[in-house]
């Protein structure tokens, strides 16, 4: 049995199918999704390596979602603290709290990508 830590962040897309096609919309969705991936990384806590590596072929980038699946993964990411010994970075609730530290570098980067090939 594996249990997934199941991060969500919610940006309003709406709108944006007049702009953008359908292939056009799941591109940024799946950039905005792997950018996000990869800031959290910096706070998935670190012991063998099995967690992190977890994540890229469980996550769905273009469906928005991100995932680390392992036995362990719900239960590390609601535990009151993990080991900083590898990665003096690690922290429970690392999807928190990497959005309390780069949420307006993701609305930046967001905005970067609808700028990006509007047809309007």
């Amino acid at each position: 049995m594996t249990s997934q830590a199941n991060v969500r962040v919610e940006m309003d897309f709406s709108g944006l199918d007049v702009r953008f096609s359908e292939a056009a919309l799941r591109a940024k969705q799946a950039a905005f999704a792997s950018r996000v991936a990869l800031d959290m990384r910096e706070h998935v806590p670190f012991r063998s390596g099995t967690l992190q590596s977890s994540e890229p072929p469980n996550s769905n980038y273009e469906e928005g979602e991100v995932i680390w699946n392992t036995p362990y993964a719900q239960r590390v990411y609601n535990a009151a603290s993990v080991r900083t010994e590898l990665k003096p970075t690690a922290t429970p609730q690392w999807a928190e709290v990497t959005k309390g530290e780069k949420m307006d570098d993701w609305r930046r980067f967001a905005a970067a990508l609808l700028d990006e090939g509007a047809t309007s």
